[in-house]
């Protein structure tokens, strides 16, 4: 599913020693691909919880990164939709951006 491009350059050193670097490059679509489907993870996981009101929050990613935004009825709320958003596949971090409901 991700495609990545491993490529080795070999330097020399300027002791006679030569050093290996290898260095990885992963295709911009791939990961513009992963960041929609960790998205579409956290806000089906979202609405599948019954406690939390999914309607009014919605799940951005840009790579690994979920940002949460939208608005949510009390501080359990958005504590619950910021653990499920961490707990899901793929997520490495959680920005929440969600307000709550009359503040």
């Amino acid at each position: 599913m991700r495609a990545a491009l491993i490529g080795a350059l070999l330097l020399a050193g300027t002791s006679g020693c030569a050093t290996l670097l290898v260095t990885g490059a992963v295709d911009p679509n791939a990961k513009a691909q992963q960041a929609v489907e960790i998205a579409a993870a956290v806000n089906d996981a979202l609405s599948a919880d019954g406690g939390q009101d999914a309607q009014n929050v919605r799940a951005t990613a840009s790579g690994t990164v979920v940002t949460l935004n939208g608005s949510v009825a009390t501080p359990a709320a958005r504590e619950r939709a910021v653990a499920i958003a961490a707990a899901t596949s793929g997520v490495t971090r959680v920005v929440d951006r969600l307000a709550l409901d009359g503040a």
